[in-house]
């Protein structure tokens, strides 16, 4: 027969383990908080009467519709025109994004991402059957043929906060 004492249960390492336990068994889950496609097109509604909010429900239409990462991905994403300029061109000139329209399909050509060192290409087709006025293809595609090739989308929308007050100060159409 083993013999064994009884202090191993008094110890402090077994009473932070103990109510670990316990506090785990007490967890809430919070509110999902993702920005869901109905938001997306309530924004791109209210943009119509607001210009002023155009530039920031487009960013969001734009996001979703990749799913994308605002500061990394969509806000530096430039005009590639029609595709004819080899988006390679751009990757090399340090733009991360490109967004061109080839055919009947809005092209977003990234040079990395979080998982995918070697980058991607991914595409868009129009979905005005479904929800005419939130089509990623026509209303991005428009934003991409109004710009210079190599010319921001998002124009001096930033990162570091001007996004939070999006107003005339911050959107260049």
């Amino acid at each position: 027969m083993l013999q064994c004492g009884a202090e191993v249960f008094d110890s402090a390492e077994l009473k932070k383990a103990r109510s670990s336990a316990h506090k785990a068994l007490n967890f809430t889950r919070r509110e999902r908080m993702f920005i869901h496609w109905h938001s997306v097109e309530e924004m791109l509604t209210l943009s119509q009467s607001k210009p002023e909010l155009r530039s920031c429900a487009l960013l969001c239409l734009f996001c979703y519709a990749f799913l994308l990462r605002m500061p990394s991905e969509a806000l530096p994403a430039v005009s590639g025109g029609d595709g004819s300029a080899p988006s390679q061109a751009y990757l090399a000139s340090g733009a991360n994004s490109i967004v061109t329209i080839e055919g009947e399909s809005l092209v977003l050509s990234l040079g990395r991402r979080k998982n995918k060192p070697q980058g991607s290409k991914l595409a868009r087709k129009c979905t005005c059957r479904k929800s005419p006025g939130s089509c990623v293809f026509h209303l991005i595609g428009q934003l991409v043929k109004d710009k210079q090739e190599g010319d921001r989308l998002f124009g001096n929308l930033k990162a570091s906060g001007e996004l939070v007050r999006c107003g005339p100060s911050c959107v260049e159409l």
